[in-house]
């Protein structure tokens, strides 16, 4: 935000009823409509992460914890500490705006540092680990980290005229770039992951166009879980693609505050729809019912995936609704007569099984497991 100058060290604090008063109207104005937005975001912050709370709790104890799940739980962490604390700044009094913004940059570049390399492993894993993929996005992530490196110098604090409280400066010239490089970063990352969905699910020349965009666009035919994973991480993307271009149009159209203004907005959205993709991919969402390679059903005995990370659990439940953690073991679970019921645990029989058919859920969640 914007701040004329810094007040002498020596200065006499003056104590006002608000901060605000101090600034030109309009300039008042948007400093208050910021304020307002910050605290909103927090807002719906707060709520996502006590709405998840029990299956964050599940996910923490009773699965495996490997680095995805590591990093999930440093966006969560991070981003809300930042939004809390920087409501705090915007609101109240402190004794030292510079060093308390160092930690607040601190935390945004955490943030956004897990959440881009969540998705770099999402890429490599769907890719099994290719090296040219692994080479290539990698050179991407290390630019974007750079890129977020000048953060430090994009954002500083420092107090409102002889006032005890503190207004954000925006300057420099690295923060439209950020956002320029993040937004190619979303973009080849969704292009990789809808490549590797089109390679898995759409090679078959017989499929007409129609039937293949309705199948790339919205997931028709596909298995509940894998249905909803393609939905998840569709909604995602559009809201990257909305409002990555909409914060570089603010970054080079406008003034502080307002080019800065709806910066929260996107992180928030960004965690809790990144958060619901690999929540609803790594614990499933209940039963995830197969489908032929081709998209055509083949009459074929159906297969039944439940619980696609029982192996990866030790949550009695889990493990009394699976009954056996080898693959090909046949329980009735009150699925349809003659269906098979497989407990995943082999990456291998992700992709096929005898019969020919396929899941994306397991197919995402288990390359995961490798990394």
């Amino acid at each position: 935000m914007f701040l004329e100058s810094a007040s002498e060290a020596n200065a006499t604090y003056t104590i006002v009823s608000t901060p605000l008063q101090l600034f030109p109207p309009h300039l008042a104005y948007q400093l208050s409509v910021a304020i307002y937005i910050h605290v909103g975001c927090t807002a719906v912050l707060i709520y996502d992460v006590l709405d998840n709370f029990k299956n964050d709790f599940k996910l923490l104890f009773f699965y495996r914890m490997k680095l995805p799940t590591v990093l999930y739980f440093v966006t969560r962490i991070t981003l809300l500490a930042y939004t809390l604390a920087r409501a705090v700044l915007l609101t109240l009094p402190l004794e030292n705006c510079s060093t308390y913004y160092d930690a607040l940059n601190a935390l945004l570049v955490i943030y956004v540092a897990s959440t881009i390399a969540l998705f770099y492993l999402r890429v490599c894993a769907l890719y099994n680990m290719n090296r040219l993929v692994v080479i290539s996005y990698g050179i991407l992530f290390l630019a974007v980290i750079a890129m977020l490196l000048t953060l430090p110098q994009t954002f500083t604090a420092t107090h409102i005229a002889t006032t005890q409280y503190c207004g954000e400066s925006v300057h420099g010239p690295f923060f439209g770039p950020t956002n320029i490089i993040l937004m190619v970063y979303d973009t080849l990352v969704y292009v990789a992951i809808a490549y590797r969905f089109f390679q898995m699910f759409l090679r078959d020349s017989e499929t007409t166009t129609r039937a293949k965009f309705s199948l790339l666009a919205f997931g028709t035919s596909l298995p509940i879980v894998s249905k909803a994973l393609v939905k998840d991480s569709h909604l995602y993307f559009l809201v990257v693609f909305i409002t990555d271009p909409f914060l570089v149009t603010c970054a080079y159209v406008f003034e502080p505050p307002l080019n800065v203004m709806f910066l929260v907005c996107h992180l928030v959205l960004v965690n809790i729809l990144s958060c619901r993709v690999y929540r609803n991919m790594k614990m499933g969402l209940g039963t995830d019912v197969a489908m032929p390679q081709n998209g055509i059903s083949n009459h074929a005995r159906p297969v039944v995936l439940i619980s696609t990370d029982i192996e990866m659990t030790t949550d009695p439940s889990l493990r009394k609704a699976s009954g056996s953690n080898t693959i090909g073991s046949s329980q009735n679970h009150g699925t349809s007569p003659g269906a098979t019921v497989l407990n995943f645990v082999n990456v291998s029989s992700a992709y096929n099984d005898d019969e020919g058919n396929i899941s994306l859920a397991d197919v995402t969640k288990a390359h995961l497991e490798k990394v």
